[in-house]
């Protein structure tokens, strides 16, 4: 799952995407870049808490 993860956020943030065919490229917005750290930081810290406790 971890893997999966990682993967997603590798292409969603790696891979250049161009607007229209042009030569611009969209870039995320710092805002995006943080919510999807903060949603992975609160998934690893739900599954240590499940882990922890094992």
């Amino acid at each position: 799952m971890k893997t999966f993860l990682f993967a997603v956020a590798v292409a969603a943030f790696a891979a250049p995407v161009y607007a229209n065919g042009s030569d611009s490229v969209i870039t995320p917005e710092p805002g995006t870049i943080g919510l999807m750290a903060a949603g992975l930081a609160g998934m690893g810290f739900a599954a240590w808490r499940r882990n922890r406790n094992k």
